[in-house]
């Protein structure tokens, strides 16, 4: 009798053994199960983002988190700038307009050696950006003496473009050199003149005297 209920017993222990074995085998069918479905509702996700927007977001731009850490002001002499102008891979891409330094560095391909804007990195621009006289020399330069209104608007847009641009965040102050007073400003090369005539005209005839669109005209 002894025997037979220890039998009974190491029974009834084997089918407990047997019934939490099947009862976690299940559970975790079911978790792994889960987690499949996730993982191929993540990959679909994107994936039908990608293909619609061209982007993983469906088009959404995200804030630049890097605007809203709070970093200590930096300056920079026009030499030190120089240095910033992507040449060195090691160091950020910078810029400068209206005196305001902008890093642009995860706009390399814009900005980078060899790219098409490359010119602005490293140096202010805000002259030749409002003159349009973006390959003589003395219009790079803060120099802005005997800038008309609408050329100031557009030294305006330009920064307020840097600084708004998700990818893009101000990390300065640029320390000009001093503009000998005693000298002439540069004088307009010819886009500026072509500009400043056509918007001249335009304003006659009543048109939109935007000097931005004039000078991308000519440019």
């Amino acid at each position: 009798m002894e025997k037979q209920n220890f039998n009974n017993k190491t029974n009834d222990t084997e089918e407990k053994k047997k019934l939490k074995k099947k009862y976690n085998n299940k559970n975790h069918s079911v978790i792994s199960t889960f987690f499949k479905l996730l993982l191929h509702g993540v990959i679909f996700y994107f994936s039908a983002s990608y293909l619609i927007t061209n982007t993983f977001s469906w088009g959404k731009k995200f804030p630049n988190w890097r605007r809203y850490i709070p970093r200590k002001e930096l300056t920079f002499t026009e030499k030190e700038l120089a240095e910033y102008d992507g040449t060195d891979p090691s160091k950020p891409i910078y810029l400068s307009c209206k005196g305001n330094v902008y890093d642009v560095t995860k706009g390399a391909h814009f900005y980078g050696p060899g790219a098409g804007y490359h010119l602005f990195a490293g140096r202010d621009s805000s002259r030749a950006l409002a003159t349009g006289c973006l390959t003589d020399e003395k219009h790079w330069t803060h120099d802005l003496r005997g800038l008309d209104e609408n050329q100031l608007s557009i030294i305006d847009s330009w920064d307020k473009f840097w600084k708004n641009n998700n990818q893009y965040f101000y990390v300065g102050k640029l320390i000009y050199d001093p503009i000998d007073p005693n000298t002439e400003p540069p004088e307009d090369c010819e886009i500026a003149k072509k500009a400043k005539k056509r918007l001249q005209e335009n304003k006659e005839f009543g048109k939109d005297p935007s000097l931005s669109n004039l000078i991308g005209s000519f440019m």
